[in-house]
């Protein structure tokens, strides 16, 4: 279970060199892009004081669920390990869920997930 979190256990590597720029990063500018997840999300919320009126559930959620994929993705790319891809990865869908959740008329929704 352990090896699961060590460096470079994922079988994905992505097209960056690794520990080329930092000794302890393995994908240097992959991991340093991840800072928009924490500046943008943030940002969304202050443009959107609006809409949080309105709909406050929603945009809420989505910001945290968008910083959750930041530090996940900052710590897949960072070590490459197996645990960090599966992390980056359950984030990200269940950020797409639960958007589509969130947003899509439940008219639409699925027999069997409908309320009404």
């Amino acid at each position: 279970m352990r090896h699961v979190f060590s460096y470079l256990s994922s079988e994905v590597d992505w097209c960056e060199a690794n520990f080329e720029r930092s000794e302890y990063i393995a994908e240097y500018y992959n991991s340093i892009s991840n800072v928009a997840f924490f500046i943008l999300a943030p940002m969304m919320l202050w443009l959107n004081t609006d809409y949080i009126g309105y709909r406050p559930v929603p945009i809420r959620g989505f910001v945290i669920l968008q910083l959750i994929i930041g530090v996940f993705s900052f710590y897949y790319h960072m070590t490459l390990s197996y645990a960090g891809q599966l992390l980056d990865e359950l984030s990200i869908l269940w950020t797409l869920c639960i958007s589509y959740g969130f947003w899509f008329p439940v008219r639409y929704f699925p027999s069997f997930i409908k309320n009404r």
